[in-house]
């Protein structure tokens, strides 16, 4: 699935599902920054970049729901 930003006129994230339609990985594709002062956040890599998807609680499993994991590199497919 795509995002698309209707101010700026561009996709900014891209989101991944497997085969049973659960959320693999965000994609973005711009830099975040705060709301208010539109600063960069600190610690996020420059774009674009990742975050994984992992299951809430591993002992229930996918019911639990999924949480959205840190900002890392893009992993690049071989």
């Amino acid at each position: 699935m795509l995002r698309w930003d209707t101010i700026n006129n561009r996709i900014y994230q891209r989101r991944e599902y497997d085969a049973s339609n659960h959320p693999v990985r965000d994609i973005d594709f711009t830099t975040p920054t705060f709301p208010r002062t539109g600063r960069m956040r600190p610690g996020h890599p420059r774009p674009p970049h990742q975050h994984r998807f992992y299951i809430n609680d591993p002992k229930i499993g996918t019911t639990s729901g999924f949480v959205r994991g840190a900002a890392e590199l893009l992993e690049q497919p071989d």
